[in-house]
């Protein structure tokens, strides 16, 4: 059954290449790029700006993930243990879920100015709250029984923290943690391109001013190529598969 879907996929795969090459076929370069031409840019690319480039973008990725893991971690733990904390907290949640990712980008740009800078905080404020729900509800979940024999056995906070809760979040946090690592460089790369000085999202929106409509396309395979990886590796994770059998 896996040998045949990842035969469909690929098949599938071909059958965009194959479309895009139809549609490219007699039009001016300008307008949309062959795969061939795209690949020979992309060559070139390689050569020259993407991996210095593509490293800024994900490690500015990496940074809004972190910060978003952490803060939605510990966010999570507190609003999932007491009902107080999550009234007081949910308004909060309500805006960072509510806000559309552009708006965010254009507020933090003005606060942060316009560079890189602004990235981590868009990746940051945008995915937070996917790991705060996931981290509050699986701490909710715990067994009501087990919290009440702890409380009785008069167990230290310590050792209700690391033998009961944070083994029943692990698995959610995890999940949660690894969607938002796939989501982050498509956030990135869109900072970037609309407030950023370097990164792949400013390589795009610099080509584009110029009309590379190559450049525009070879750019725009590696984020495809980079937030596949990363959503394949999320759905495996979300799974619970191993990385490798």
């Amino acid at each position: 059954m896996r040998g045949r879907e990842t035969l469909l996929a690929v098949t599938g795969a071909g059958l965009v290449v194959a479309l895009w090459a139809l549609v490219a076929r007699g039009r001016p370069t300008v307008l949309v790029p062959s795969p061939v031409e795209t690949l020979g840019r992309l060559g070139e690319l390689a050569d020259g700006p993407l991996p210095p480039e593509l490293g800024r973008t994900i490690w500015r990725s990496a940074r809004g993930s972190a910060a978003a893991v952490a803060g939605g971690v510990l966010l999570g733990l507190a609003t999932g243990s007491s009902a107080a904390v999550s009234a007081l907290t949910r308004p909060m949640r309500a805006v960072l879920t509510g806000i559309p990712p552009i708006i965010t980008v254009v507020l933090v740009s003005l606060w942060v100015g316009l560079d890189g800078d602004a990235a981590p905080w868009v990746v940051a404020l945008a995915t937070l709250p996917l790991v705060w729900l996931a981290t509050a509800e699986a701490v909710q979940d715990i067994d009501p029984d087990l919290v009440e024999m702890s409380a009785g056995l008069h167990v230290s906070g310590w050792w209700r923290l690391t033998r009961l809760t944070l083994p029943a979040i692990a698995s959610p946090a995890i999940a949660a943690s690894a969607y938002v690592a796939a989501t982050s460089i498509r956030l990135t790369i869109m900072a970037e391109l609309l407030a950023g000085s370097d990164g792949v999202g400013a390589r795009i929106a610099r080509a584009r001013t110029t009309l590379d409509t190559e450049e525009v396309f070879a750019w725009a395979l590696v984020a495809i190529a980079l937030a596949l990886v990363l959503e394949l590796t999320a759905l495996r994770i979300g799974r619970g598969e191993p990385a490798r059998r």
